[in-house]
């Protein structure tokens, strides 16, 4: 460094122009350590493969996306199912609760032959 600047000073004999000189060296110091800081991407291809790579990434993200919405419909349309289903059941429960309700109060009135005929016809005995 020191004899940069006695190679400058021998050169430069108005300070004027040695300033001049200094702010120069000055500058292109600052240049080269700011370039160097910088990461500049300087490959092209780079930026293109990561490009590709998060392209790709996101396809397969939409893929994923799509056969976990297909499952979801699919898991829905089994849920309906079993409520239909379900809602049926109970339907038919409440009609053979009502059935049996009935059949309890006419075996209050029943003769003794018609209450043997019933627990045959019932039981299939």
């Amino acid at each position: 460094m020191s004899s940069i600047l006695s190679s400058i000073q021998k050169f430069t004999c108005h300070p004027i122009t040695r300033r001049v000189v200094y702010m120069i060296a000055a500058l292109s110091a600052i240049v080269c350590v700011v370039v160097l800081l910088v990461s500049i991407p300087n490959n092209d291809t780079d930026l293109k493969n990561k490009l590709k790579n998060l392209e790709d990434q996101s396809k397969q993200l939409e893929q994923r996306q799509s056969s976990y919405d297909s499952l979801i419909y699919a898991q829905h349309e089994l849920i309906t199912n079993l409520n239909y289903r379900i809602q049926n059941i109970k339907e038919r429960t409440t009609i053979i609760k009502e059935y049996y309700i009935k059949e309890q109060e006419k075996v209050d009135t029943f003769t003794r032959t018609q209450i043997d005929s019933f627990f045959k016809a019932r039981y299939k005995y």
